[in-house]
């Protein structure tokens, strides 16, 4: 008798929210809770005191202490040709397979129906699984397709580092791949994580986000000629996408218009950003406990990217906070392609990215109406209950493949519905 229908065994505990791979966890569990799963995560990584409860009670501590031959047994499960390679990138990553093999005790006590890993060194942990469990990796972007996406933007002397890093992730998705399944979050990035890792099932599942908290405020005072940035200011689409923004594009707004504002918001600080500092009408907020006031109150949401891969978080939060976006073709990866095309203004070069901000400008109305169409996008097309539907549908191609009766009763999907 199956104790635990979802084990999700996560590289990052699923607190704070300050990570792709957490959020999702953070998410996706409880979503996942509701469609009436027994669902369990556990991360080697220790769940901080303040997460919430409601996280909390879904958590199980990681085993301390790993007997010697549930280690044997690990590293066992990655035989075949590829098994040298295996622990040569293991090594080479620096993974604790005496850590990770604490899996095999979780798997062993908690008896899941399936075990989802989440986070880039997931596989690592869900290859030394024992066949019987469906073992799927929630990838969600493709760290080979991101990594090659920024090369076109950088001069040569940067492209060894690029294809060193590329080379090595491809290696980890093709020696330790022929999961079961296999999901990410766009069509681009799931063809990569297919070809590369060989999976039983492929998937595309978008992310969601927390139409409760991230939606539109009652009374909110928009302040005129304002822009807004928000994530973290370390992570190489942002700060790309900002030094463009403030170097080719805030000059010709703030001209116009004396005293407009942009507010960059979030965590850490790459020294490329440095000599932004002093550019004028810029103001550099750093990291907020909640940037839903300063993104209600600022007349246009800013997503300036021009590489990387995956959806970006914070283009879901701004649509479902009804903020007016505008960004760039490439903030969209992972939308437009199945045709969720959301409501937003695009601008791929300076002039047209200074001609949509002023047009939202100029006429609040029609701001306005454009957030308005923004949330009741993000209602339709991107709840993490959706998620979980997928999620649960997924679960049962691969028990179809396995030849095992469906874990899912269908009247849990039409109710979650």
């Amino acid at each position: 008798m199956t104790k635990t229908d979802v084990l999700i065994l996560s590289e990052l505990a699923p607190w704070p929210l300050d990570h792709g791979g957490r959020l999702r966890v953070a998410y996706l569990a409880p979503a996942l809770a509701r469609l009436g799963l027994r669902v369990v995560v556990a991360s080697p990584e220790a769940l901080p005191v303040e997460a919430p409860s409601s996280l909390r009670s879904l958590c199980v501590d990681w085993p301390a202490c790993v007997d010697e031959s549930d280690q044997r047994a690990f590293i066992q499960n990655w035989s075949g040709p590829l098994r040298g390679l295996r622990r040569r990138l293991a090594r080479h990553q620096g993974i604790d397979t005496a850590r990770y093999a604490g899996a095999l005790e979780l798997v062993r006590r908690l008896r899941p129906r399936a075990v989802i890993g989440v986070g880039q060194h997931a596989p690592v942990m869900l290859k030394g699984l024992p066949k019987d469990v469906s073992r799927v990796w929630y990838a969600a972007d493709d760290v080979v397709a991101f990594l090659l996406s920024c090369m076109g933007r950088e001069s040569l002397d940067r492209w060894p580092s690029r294809l060193y890093g590329a080379a090595l992730h491809t290696g980890l998705e093709v020696a330790f791949g022929g999961l079961d399944a296999i999901v990410g979050v766009s069509d681009q990035d799931q063809r990569w994580l297919s070809v590369l890792g060989r999976p039983g099932v492929g998937r595309v599942i978008a992310n969601g986000v927390d139409l409760d908290v991230f939606c539109p405020a009652a009374e909110t005072a928009i302040e005129a000629n304002t822009a807004v940035f928000w994530g973290r200011l370390d992570f190489e689409p942002n700060v790309d996408g900002l030094i463009w923004f403030v170097d080719r594009v805030w000059p010709g707004l703030v001209r116009r218009h004396p005293g407009a504002r942009f507010r960059v918001i979030g965590r850490g600080m790459h020294r490329s950003l440095e000599r932004l500092r002093t550019a004028e009408g810029v103001e550099w907020v750093g990291a907020v406990d909640d940037v839903r006031d300063d993104a209600r109150s600022s007349a246009v949401t800013v997503l300036p990217m021009r590489c990387g891969g995956g959806i970006k978080n914070k283009l879901l939060e701004a649509l479902a906070m009804g903020r007016p976006v505008v960004c760039t073709s490439r903030a969209l990866t992972g939308l437009a392609e199945d045709h969720r095309m959301p409501p937003v203004r695009l601008g791929d070069d300076a002039l047209s990215m200074v001609s949509a901000i002023e047009q939202l400008w100029a006429n609040p109305a029609s701001a306005a109406r454009l957030g308005r169409s923004a949330r009741a996008w993000a209602e339709r097309h991107a709840s993490w209950d959706q998620a979980a539907r997928a999620f649960a549908g997924l679960l049962d191609d691969c028990d179809r493949r396995a030849g095992q009766p469906s874990g899912v009763d269908p009247r849990r999907l039409d109710r979650a519905a």
